[in-house]
C-alpha cells in the first residue's frame, strides 16, 4: 500500500493566508490535517466527483494513531476551512501567475448535547481536478512528508522535491529570494531574522536528509549593505539530488549510529532515517496516483 501522488507543481509554491489576505500562522497539525483532508476528499471525489463529505474526529485519531487533542483537531479545522491558498508564488508554472484557492469550507458538527464530534467538509471541483492530471508529472510520497519534523520540512521537502522534477541521477539546482523563500516556509516577519531563519532552514535540512528521499545542500548569497557596511543575505542557493533507495538502505541498517550534520552554509547529509510509523500505515485503502 503505498500513497504516491502526483502533487499539483503550482501547490509547491505555495503561500497560506487567512481571509483578509494576510499570511496564517499555521502549525504541523494544521498542514498534517490539511494533507489529511487532500487524501480523503480527493479519493471520495475520484470514485464519485462528490464534493461534500462528513467525517467525525474519530477518523483522524484512527488514521494518526497517535494521541490528539479533540480541542486542537476542532481549531486546526477551523483555521484550514478559512484558509485561503496563494499558488505558483514564484511564477514558475502556467501563465506565471499566481493561483489564489479557497479548497476548503469546514462546518463543525454537534450532537443533541451541543457536543463536537465531528464535521463536515466542501470542496470544489477545480481544487480536486488539480489532483488528477498535474503537468509536469512529479512523484511526491506523501507518508514523507507526514513523518518530517519540524513543521518547515513538510513544506521544504514538497517545495524542493518538486524543484527536483523528474530527473534521476542528476544534480539540480535551485536559487530562492530569501523573503519568498520565509514566506513559503511560514516563517516571516520582524521577530525572525533572516540568520534565524537560516538556523531553521539548517534544522528541516538535516530532517529532510535524514527521512526523505533527496540529499539536500544550500548556500547563502549575500550582498553588501552600503549603509550599514555589513553583508545581508539575499538568496538560497539549494542542490538536489534524488535517492529513491536511500531510505530502504537505512532501514535496512537501523542499528547503525546517527551522524549529524555539521553547522555550516552547506549541510552534510545525515546516514540515518527515523523509525516512526509512516502514513502508509494508517489508510485502509491504496490511493492511486493522480
Amino acid at each position: 500500500m503505498k500513497l504516491h501522488k502526483h502533487f499539483p507543481p503550482h501547490l509547491s509554491q505555495l503561500v497560506f493566508l487567512d481571509k483578509n489576505g494576510e499570511i496564517e500562522n499555521m502549525s504541523s497539525l494544521d498542514y498534517d490535517l490539511f494533507l489529511w483532508l487532500i487524501y480523503y476528499t480527493h479519493k471520495e471525489y475520484r470514485d464519485d466527483k462528490s464534493l461534500e463529505y462528513v467525517f467525525e474526529y474519530k477518523d483522524i485519531k484512527e488514521s494518526f494513531k497517535k494521541s490528539l487533542n479533540t480541542k486542537s483537531i476542532k481549531n486546526s479545522l477551523e483555521k484550514i476551512g478559512g484558509l485561503q491558498i496563494l499558488s505558483n508564488y514564484l511564477k514558475s508554472y502556467g501563465d506565471k501567475e499566481t493561483i489564489i484557492t479557497k479548497p476548503f469550507k469546514i462546518k463543525i458538527i454537534t450532537n443533541k448535547s451541543n457536543k463536537s464530534y465531528g464535521f463536515s467538509v466542501t470542496t470544489t471541483n477545480l481544487f480536486m481536478e488539480y489532483f488528477n492530471n498535474p503537468s509536469p508529472k512529479v512523484d511526491v510520497d506523501y507518508k514523507i512528508m507526514y513523518t518530517l519534523k519540524p513543521f518547515m520540512s513538510k513544506l521544504l521537502y514538497l517545495f524542493l522535491r518538486d524543484s527536483y522534477g523528474g530527473y534521476k541521477d542528476v544534480k539540480r539546482f535551485r536559487i530562492v529570494e530569501i523573503k519568498k523563500l520565509r514566506h513559503m516556509m511560514n516563517v516571516w516577519g520582524e521577530n525572525t531574522t533572516n540568520s534565524n531563519f537560516i538556523t531553521q532552514l539548517k534544522k528541516s535540512i538535516v530532517s529532510i536528509n535524514e527521512n526523505s528521499n533527496i540529499n539536500v545542500d544550500f548556500t547563502k548569497k549575500t550582498k553588501l549593505n552600503p549603509k550599514s557596511g555589513n553583508k545581508e543575505i539575499i538568496s538560497i542557493r539549494f542542490s538536489i539530488e534524488l535517492d529513491d533507495m536511500k531510505l530502504l538502505k537505512k532501514r535496512v541498517n537501523k542499528s547503525q549510529p546517527t551522524e549529524e550534520s555539521t553547522d555550516t552554509d552547506e549541510v552534510v547529509e545525515s546516514d540515518t532515517v527515523s523509525e516512526e510509523k509512516s502514513f502508509e500505515e494508517y489508510v485502509e485503502d491504496k490511493v492511486t496516483e493522480g
